[in-house]
């Protein structure tokens, strides 16, 4: 992932599976327990400046590769949204 956009890593396939698809153990274990998430936020520049020295010049990649992650995340939060609201609304799951 350290040559791909941001884009390209978040349509990864491996990428949505790592370390678990959120989307499918949601809708998997959803249907018998309250699922939950905590969301650990930490500043996008102090998480790159952690790890400066360990990169050398693959900074570029590494921003792609961790906002493509985020954009996993925002993905699967948006769509648990979508699907409270509908559901919200009396529509079907």
């Amino acid at each position: 992932w350290m040559t791909s956009t941001m884009e390209e890593v978040a349509n990864d396939e491996l990428a949505i599976n790592h370390p678990v698809n959120l989307k499918k153990f949601y809708e998997l274990y959803s249907q018998h327990a309250n699922v939950q998430f905590i969301l650990l936020n930490r500043p996008f520049l102090e998480t790159m400046a952690s790890h400066a020295n360990d990169w050398g010049e693959e900074v570029a990649g590494r921003s792609n590769m961790i906002r493509g992650f985020m954009l996993i995340l925002k993905r699967f939060l948006d769509h648990l949204r979508h699907e409270e609201e509908s559901n919200n609304r009396g529509g079907m799951r």
